[in-house]
Formats: C-alpha cells, structure tokens, sequence
C-alpha cells in the first residue's frame, strides 16, 4: 500500500505523526505527502520561535500539514 505513518520528532522530544499517501499524485492531489519544503519551513520556525508567539498562524499548506502542526506544538501562537 502507498498510505502510511510517518513521525516526525521535534527537539522537545515531542512527535508529529501524520497519515501519508506516497503517491504523490493520488486522487488529484499533492497534498497527502509532506513536501521537503514542509520540512525546512518547520526547522526554520522552530529555530525561530519568537517571529510566531502570541502571533495568528495561517499555514495554507506544504503538503500534509507539518509546518502548522510543528509551530503549533514548539512556537506558542495564539490559541
């Protein structure tokens, strides 16, 4: 099957787990796979925590959600 699990671990210690399909065009669609620019947007929020605290975050999508999911747990934004 092309539909998985993939964990992705924060400096925290903490885990972001999404659901995956690897075809990346699959019903029409790239958004079921976490593209590479998830994962580099996610490190630079991460090292930089202070541009998204107390701030509103739109994360319109890189893919599965990572980076939203990624500020979420590590940069404090407004709830």
């Amino acid at each position: 099957s092309t539909q998985g699990h993939r964990s992705y671990l924060l400096p925290s210690g903490g885990s972001v787990t999404l659901s995956e399909i690897t075809a990346i065009i699959s019903y029409g669609t790239t958004g079921l796979v976490t593209w590479d620019a998830a994962l580099y947007l996610a490190e630079w929020a991460i090292e930089n925590p202070a541009v998204f605290t107390n701030r509103t975050v739109l994360e319109l999508g890189s893919g599965a959600g990572l980076t939203g999911l990624a500020i979420c747990k590590m940069c404090r934004p407004r709830a």
